[in-house]
């Protein structure tokens, strides 16, 4: 993705390498003020299917492992975003199927539905009056 929009690995590094201490620091000392509950978070995570699955057995000492040989279907990959407020708990959910990867408009319909189960940002009112998630 980042590459379509013109985005370089030198390029992110760089920027990375470049940003201001100042602005982050400044960041952070605004964010300590948000109470967790108007706070949703958002992560991507990749599942490889045969991670999933333990490759070795466990038994008592000097007694012999009874095991099923292991499933020889492949196991599928997923990818998935999941968004989690402190109050509600998981907001939204989706998984793929990887291969394909999940793309930009799997990620716009993953917002455009959250969108829809936060509540909206107030300009003007203090942090403490804001409605949570």
């Amino acid at each position: 993705m980042l590459r379509l929009i013109g985005f370089s690995v030198k390029k992110v590094e760089r920027m990375a390498s470049e940003r201001c201490l100042a602005l982050i620091v400044a960041h952070c000392r605004l964010a300590r003020h948000i109470p967790y509950r108007c706070i949703v978070v958002a992560y991507e995570t990749h599942i490889h299917g045969e991670a999933m699955i333990r490759p070795r057995g466990r038994s008592l000492v000097g007694q012999p492992l009874e095991a099923l040989a292991p499933d020889p279907r492949p196991r599928q990959r997923f990818s998935s975003i999941v968004a989690i407020s402190h109050n509600t708990g998981i907001l939204e959910l989706t998984v793929n199927e990887v291969p394909p990867a999940q793309c930009g408009d799997d990620l716009v319909a993953f917002c455009t539905s959250l969108a829809g189960r936060m509540n909206r940002y107030v300009p003007g009112v203090l942090w403490e009056d804001q409605p949570q998630d």
